[in-house]
């Protein structure tokens, strides 16, 4: 009895090449349907910020850090800007590029309520009938 069983994309008449050609083309578009935070449309308007994750960055301090991160690794910092929009247009290196940068931390302020701090009186142990105020220590 034969355990192996057949899917209907394995019964077409295409060569194997093809069929692989075919299955990575399915994947890729599958990966790219499922929103990845880096997958980036071509030809999407957005922010060099949104494409880092980080909205609140401005294009300066996100071309900084491609320049800072080009000069670590040896590379030119004057292609910066060509990297970047690289990555605007949608260019899957350029995007993975992105993905290793070192940012600048949040500059907004944290959105916490005030709240008082207030010191409570200290209740003796009499008054709430506690068994530690009858307790002998020795004395």
């Amino acid at each position: 009895m034969n355990h192996m069983a057949v899917s209907p994309k394995t019964t077409t008449s295409a060569p194997l090449s093809g069929l692989a050609t075919q299955r990575r083309a399915e994947d890729g578009v599958r990966a790219r349907a499922g929103g990845s935070a880096w997958a980036v449309p071509a030809g999407t308007a957005t922010t060099p910020g949104l494409l880092v994750g980080r909205p609140d960055l401005s294009d300066e301090a996100v071309l900084q850090a491609i320049a800072e991160r080009m000069s670590f690794e040896g590379r030119d910092a004057s292609k910066a800007k060509a990297v970047l929009d690289a990555a605007l247009a949608g260019r899957p290196v350029a995007c993975a590029f992105l993905r290793r940068l070192v940012l600048p931390p949040p500059q907004s302020s944290l959105q916490m309520p005030i709240q008082s701090i207030l010191r409570e009186p200290v209740a003796t142990g009499e008054a709430k009938g506690s068994w530690l105020s009858r307790l002998s220590l020795g004395r």
